[in-house]
């Protein structure tokens, strides 16, 4: 989306009402038929926008591309705000919640922890535990040994969830580790 809004930006800078265009004008209408004429920053003397529709144009391209490494290849649809899981966490509001741990970090308070799923033996042992669990049931995932876009944990458990049908799940969004994104802000851990 970015992108596209990017490029269009970029676009827009090349469009003006300098005195290049009009009937005179050796370049090529934008529509056929109409007095407007599509100009490029080479063509045109009296440019007044293209260096801020370019910058802005660039600016968006380089935030997009930011939020995407900070996040792997996860989307915003599929991470649970960890402000909101503590705030729930702090009012007791976790009955139809299952926080799953398939990290090698601490508990996060009410978290159970699974161990890490990248070992074979944990992702079986993450398995055991779903199978008598709701598939309606909210769960969230964990792991916090590393940055989100990295993790090697959390994928397998994704996957296990989506592979035995649950229906809503999310991955807490840890960007940076556990510590940096939870324990320094003093959210709630097991004790």
């Amino acid at each position: 989306m970015y992108g596209s809004i990017a490029l269009f930006i970029v676009f827009r800078a090349g469009k003006c009402n300098c005195e290049n265009t009009g009937a005179d004008s050796k370049l090529p209408p934008l529509y056929p038929g109409k007095s407007e004429y599509l100009c490029t920053p080479i063509a045109t003397k009296n440019m007044k926008y293209t260096g801020k529709y370019i910058a802005a144009g660039l600016l968006v391209l380089s935030l997009s591309a930011f939020k995407k490494d900070e996040l792997g290849s996860w989307k915003e649809k599929q991470l649970a705000d960890p402000v909101a899981l503590a705030g729930r966490i702090a009012k007791g509001d976790t009955s139809n919640l299952l926080i799953l741990n398939t990290g090698p970090v601490e508990d996060i308070q009410g978290a159970v922890n699974i161990g890490a799923v990248e070992d074979a033996k944990n992702l079986a042992k993450l398995k055991d535990y779903l199978q008598p669990v709701a598939r309606d049931k909210e769960v969230i995932l964990y792991c916090g040994c590393c940055p989100l876009s990295v993790c090697p944990n959390l994928h397998p458990a994704y996957d296990m969830l989506r592979a035995m049908h649950f229906t809503n799940y999310k991955v807490l969004r840890l960007t940076h580790d556990l510590q940096e994104d939870w324990i320094d802000k003093g959210y709630p851990v097991a004790n």
